[in-house]
């Protein structure tokens, strides 16, 4: 750890170019070990009147003390360690140059680094959206709207390097920052666009310059811009995993039973969108119990009625199934039921690399007459014998 300390100085006689013997501060001064402590790195500078050296070094306590000269900033020996002859030396902490300039400016700070007191990340003013551009200076900006526009796209940050951490929120509360997810640099993690409505609204936002994207890591408000004015804390379709949901049934008239269940995998009919983020799904993602959803993870829940109108016993199994590449995402439950019908459910994260049409599928053990994919002795209403929900979380 480097350490600066004031009046720390003392003279040393240590001739070559190895560590410096120290022989104590002259009145007034306070010593290395004293000022800085021990083991501990600080900035030092030593010269004779005539040669002298700036660089980092280690105080030792001992007897004597010693400090070592672990880099050598600058020298009168052209930037390297000078070969001290006989004499008498000063010894001082100094606060060079070339290394406060860039502690004013920027500074890398590697290895493990503790900051004991308060980390300040000052605000460095309003930016105002520009052709849905802005260019930051700092890592604190309150954003406003083009023309003070009720509403406005923000799509591409500007001026952020590798790394770098910001935090934006609206600059006024009656005007709203919409992050577009995707369609410039900027990409959020739920998948869909993100809207800052009021001015205790935030999102921080990290930049990373091999995506060459500003991803939004963390908001205080969940709510898509799609949803709009909705009230945070109010339970909205999707809340299961704060990210966009897609629900889909499969629906039929009351007493019509679904699919025949086989013994090979069949599929099952899904029929109705009850619920589409169109943000993320698109206006269209079900056609003739096929789904299309895009590339990115998911979380899931299916559940399913399957049975056998039979005094036999007969064993039924479910599964999500991956058309777009040929295999299985994810098998359900095996069950076996006497001559009735039993409900299912399974869940659970898949990742897909490319947009991708799925579906669901069933199967029963043994061919037994009458055994369908659902099936209702109601004689009015609708049933429902497929439900599954989704939801994009990555």
């Amino acid at each position: 750890m480097i350490v600066i300390a004031d009046r720390v100085f003392e003279t040393s006689t240590t001739q070559g170019t190895g560590d410096i013997l120290l022989a104590g501060p002259p009145t007034g001064f306070q010593s290395f070990v004293a000022g800085i402590g021990d083991t501990n790195q600080t900035y030092y500078h030593i010269d004779d009147g005539e040669d002298w050296e700036s660089g980092i070094g280690t105080v030792t306590a001992g007897d004597p003390d010693i400090l070592s000269r672990d880099e050598v900033l600058a020298s009168s020996n052209a930037g390297a360690a000078v070969d001290w002859g006989a004499g008498t030396r000063n010894v001082r902490q100094v606060n060079i140059s070339a290394v406060m300039a860039t502690l004013r400016t920027s500074q890398e700070f590697t290895g493990d680094n503790t900051f004991s007191s308060k980390v300040a990340f000052k605000d460095k003013g309003e930016l105002t959206i520009s052709s849905g551009a802005v260019t930051v200076t700092g890592v604190s900006h309150t954003i406003d709207t083009e023309s003070d526009a009720a509403t406005d796209d923000l799509d591409t940050i500007n001026g952020m390097a590798d790394g770098q951490i910001l935090v934006i929120r609206p600059a006024n509360t009656d005007r709203t920052v919409v992050l577009k997810h995707n369609t410039g640099n900027i990409i959020t993690g739920s998948g869909s666009d993100l809207s800052l409505d009021s001015d205790n609204k935030f999102a921080i936002i990290q930049y990373d310059d091999e995506l060459e994207m500003a991803v939004v890591i963390a908001t205080n408000n969940t709510a898509t811009a799609e949803q709009g004015e909705k009230a945070d804390t109010a339970v909205q379709p999707g809340d299961a995993f704060g990210a966009p949901l897609l629900h889909i049934q499969e629906q039929q008239t009351a007493g019509v039973p679904g699919n025949a269940l086989t013994t090979s995998w069949t599929d099952r009919v899904p029929n109705t969108v009850v619920y589409n983020d169109t943000s993320v799904y698109g206006a269209s993602p079900l056609t003739s119990g096929v789904i299309t959803i895009p590339a990115g993870s998911y979380e899931f829940i299916c559940v399913t009625a399957n049975g056998a109108a039979s005094s036999s016993y007969a064993n039924t199994r479910d599964k999500l199934y991956n058309i777009t590449a040929s295999a299985d995402i994810q098998q359900g439950l095996t069950s076996k039921n006497l001559g009735g019908f039993d409900v299912k459910a399974f869940q659970g994260r898949f990742t897909l690399g490319v947009e991708s049409e799925i579906k669901i599928q069933s199967q029963i053990a043994s061919g037994v007459a009458n055994s369908y994919q659902g099936d209702s002795d109601f004689s009015s209403g609708i049933d429902v014998y497929t439900d599954i929900k989704l939801w994009k979380v990555g």
